[in-house]
């Protein structure tokens, strides 16, 4: 391209130095002027069109294993102007909204499929059995793109590999299930979906090896292009620092619990200031549900939050929602439901919380649920 342009910059010099003097071919000029504008204007449309490539890279000279850059400081950042996705540290555009499936069940395929209708573009799963039902959500997808002639590219898939599948080889043979439950060639975006297996979670089943050895087989899916970008879930600060210290592959992104009453700060910032995006999942208090003894809702219930969505006349959800967007934190929200679907992606964008109000939410960390 350089050559191109230096040998474009001599001709016009000669023509500059050599027509104004002796003026032997007049008509040439114009005739090289209009090249000239042409070759300008078919680059200008090249490099737009790599510009505005949806959930790419952002540009041809984009790095794949650049280092992220230095997060600004963390507390209390936020903005209240939103944007759609996230560029990751390897370039990647991430869609900041999500739809998430665990829980849904034998709902997953008619989720899905409305929330696609909607216009959720990024689908996350996983391969836990026991949470998620990732041949559903891939019967959905292929159903809709197949009926809406809409080209995979621009969907977001994100996967999980379950502990119990650890190990360079058997994670690497479980990540092929999973493209083919989820109908695609490649996903956008894969995580190990815990550290370690815990209490009953792997049940009798010895994994082939440690967060360690998987961690490896996603670098080789990375490297291979079957994963655009690849990370954890549900690991702590100290993990976070081993991962770090092993990784070839610098992790995109860490998926973890965060609702008001428990923000995970030092891990939130420990993230930011690595370059790694955080994503939030539970946010809107389910996890609550689970360890209380009548299953109660501490978020959804919480009067400071009620109170906020009255006053800017929204949901409790969607204020939640909003909060974590404004401090940069990505959200998978799900729900059966399709108009609480359209208030969590279509809804949060129409308003947006003043600095008191994000003080407000931040004072409820660490408070216990009544």
């Amino acid at each position: 391209e350089d050559k191109t342009e230096r040998g474009h910059s001599d001709h016009e010099g000669k023509i500059s130095a050599v027509v104004p003097k002796h003026m032997k071919y007049p008509k040439l000029v114009p005739a090289l002027c209009v090249i000239a504008v042409f070759i300008t204007a078919a680059r200008l449309v090249y490099f737009s069109a790599w510009s505005n490539l949806p959930f790419g890279i952002e540009g041809p000279s984009e790095s794949l294993n650049r280092s992220p850059q230095t997060a600004r400081s963390f507390q209390p950042k936020h903005s209240p102007a939103l944007q759609d996705s996230a560029k990751l540290n390897n370039g990647v555009l991430m869609p900041l909204i999500g739809f998430g499936t665990a829980g849904l069940g034998g709902n997953s395929l008619q989720a899905v499929q409305s929330a696609l209708d909607i216009g959720f573009r990024h689908i996350d799963t996983a391969q836990a059995r026991e949470w998620y039902r990732e041949d559903l959500v891939g019967a959905a997808l292929a159903t809709w793109l197949k009926d809406n002639g809409i080209p995979r590219e621009n969907l977001f898939l994100t996967t999980k590999i379950h502990p119990r599948h650890f190990g360079r080889t058997t994670t690497l043979d479980v990540f092929a299930n999973s493209l083919s439950d989820l109908h695609t060639m490649y996903l956008d975006l894969v995580l190990l979906h815990y550290p370690y297996c815990w209490g009953n979670l792997c049940g009798s089943i010895q994994p082939e090896g440690s967060w360690r050895d998987a961690w490896r087989a996603l670098e080789d899916l990375h490297t291979a292009g079957k994963a655009r970008a690849i990370g954890v879930s549900n690991f702590n600060t100290a993990e976070m620092r081993k991962l770090l210290e092993h990784a070839e592959v610098m992790p995109q992104v860490l998926q973890i619990h965060i609702d008001p009453l428990a923000q995970n700060r030092q891990l939130m910032k420990f993230s930011q200031e690595e370059g790694i995006q955080v994503e939030a999942y539970s946010s809107l208090g389910t996890q609550w549900g689970l360890v209380g003894p009548d299953h109660h809702n501490p978020v959804l219930s919480h009067p400071v939050l009620q109170e906020i969505a009255r006053e800017l006349n929204r949901t409790v959800a969607q204020v939640v929602l909003r909060w974590l967007l404004q401090l940069k934190v990505a959200v998978i929200p799900r729900s059966t439901n399709a108009t609480h679907q359209r208030e969590a992606l279509l809804g949060v964008k129409e308003f947006e919380l003043q600095p008191r109000h994000m003080e407000a939410i931040s004072a409820l960390d660490g408070t216990l649920p009544k």
